[in-house]
């Protein structure tokens, strides 16, 4: 087997990562493992093993500016507006891409 990305147990046949996957840079990983008994003749057998990653937002959300200051007075209602932001497009369209929809968000 020749993948960088995972290695097999010799002797359980356990298949784990040996370094972090990352969606945006390899959407699946292909490779091959031969097993093989200790026989005579000896037997072996060849399996390729497709692993297909699912992409989580893995990155945390930029906001156009590092810090929002505002007053608000002390008998503010509850649900009313304090501020706006602007999320950058790459949050966004990561989120999207993801499913992810804030419930909250009655925009």
């Amino acid at each position: 087997m020749e993948n960088s990305y995972f290695t097999v147990n010799p002797y359980t046949g356990e298949i784990t990562t040996t370094k972090p996957l990352d969606y945006e840079t390899a959407r699946s990983h292909t490779f091959v493992v031969v097993a093989q008994d200790g026989g005579s003749p000896v037997l072996n057998g060849t399996v390729r093993v497709e692993v297909t990653l699912q992409n989580v937002n893995d990155n945390p959300p930029r906001f156009s500016q590092p810090v929002y200051n505002e007053y608000v007075t002390e008998d503010a209602g509850r649900g009313e507006l304090v501020t706006t932001g602007k999320v950058l497009w790459e949050t966004l369209l990561e989120s999207l891409s993801n499913g992810y929809v804030d419930p909250e968000d009655n925009a």
